[in-house]
């Protein structure tokens, strides 16, 4: 093995056998996807979604599950909700978190700034559909797509959306916290009181107490 700028590996090979085996080992190297032989990834899967139902790795802090919801609301009250500025509006939120939390570990886009690929909406999206926080039952793909047919559910039923035939009329749980003020300029990862109570109580109801995560 050379040391320097760029680094090679030889070998001696005594027949063709072993030339060839080498060849293979080096080869797995440029592999880039991952392989559950086994079949442990769903076991594993089947643990965590019964253990912590909603959470993945990807999510960092509680009160995104909060932040995500208020984002949508805020573009939908100025009929500006487009995948386009829901992305620009999450890019904006990083820099007030940095202002705003003392700890600034957790918070989605510190390193990456405005070049940021996975979104804070895009790592809670599942969580806050499992939790019943998100009342849509569809990816977020699929959820910018239905928009128009959304407000048009919405139209036709204007005083309540639980006479709706359909779920999507209502997009968010009807009791969620309201976003604080100064809100998107002013912002932290502290819960409030009743933000965690909210919470808690949603975690409660996801299986009915059952999980690891409400216990």
């Amino acid at each position: 093995m050379e040391i320097g700028k760029q680094s090679s590996l030889t070998w001696i090979d005594h027949d063709f056998v072993a030339w060839k085996r080498s060849l293979k080992i080096i080869n797995l190297f440029h592999q880039r996807d991952s392989r559950d032989e086994l079949g442990l990834g769903s076991i594993r899967d089947s643990f965590s979604d019964k253990l912590f139902p909603g959470t993945s790795t990807l999510q960092t802090r509680l009160r995104y599950m909060l932040i995500v919801p208020w984002v949508f609301q805020r573009l939908e009250e100025k009929n500006r909700l487009t995948e386009a500025q829901v992305r620009r509006l999450e890019l904006r939120l990083i820099q007030p978190l940095q202002d705003g939390s003392g700890d600034l570990s957790g918070i989605i886009g510190a390193k990456a700034g405005q070049n940021l690929k996975c979104l804070p909406s895009d790592a809670y999206w599942t969580g806050l559909r499992e939790w019943n926080i998100l009342r849509y039952n569809g990816s977020i793909k699929n959820y910018f797509m239905s928009l128009n047919q959304t407000y048009e559910i919405r139209r036709e039923y204007p005083t309540s959306d639980a006479d709706a035939p359909d779920s999507s009329a209502q997009t968010w749980h009807p009791h969620l916290p309201e976003a604080p003020d100064g809100f998107p300029q002013e912002l932290n990862l502290d819960l409030t009181r009743k933000e965690a109570e909210f919470l808690c109580e949603t975690i409660e109801r996801v299986d009915g107490g059952d999980s690891l995560l409400s216990w």
